[in-house]
């Protein structure tokens, strides 16, 4: 279940990165779009072609692993519950 948690919070942190938004310093959306402009701008530099996801796109995505991060934490919280209950009797 812990792989589950994590495998969920990776795919957040990949979907906020290609967000299309530009980043700033308190908002590190949109990271793969500032970086794929400024491999353009950069003479000589190599240009970048890192994936992109519309920012509406990317809330529904986030949201719905939210959701499911919820339900996988709360899982989780009882099942060390009911395995403590069982150990104690």
């Amino acid at each position: 279940m812990e792989n589950a948690i994590q495998t969920m919070e990776l795919y957040s942190a990949a979907i906020k990165a290609a967000r299309t938004d530009n980043a700033n310093f308190g908002n590190l959306f949109g990271f793969n779009a500032t970086l794929n402009e400024a491999s353009t701008k950069v003479k000589g530099a190599e240009k970048l072609q890192l994936a992109e996801i519309d920012k509406t796109v990317a809330d529904l995505f986030i949201e719905d692993i939210n959701v499911n991060l919820n339900k996988l934490k709360l899982l989780k919280r009882i099942h060390a519950l009911n395995t403590g209950q069982k150990l104690s009797k």
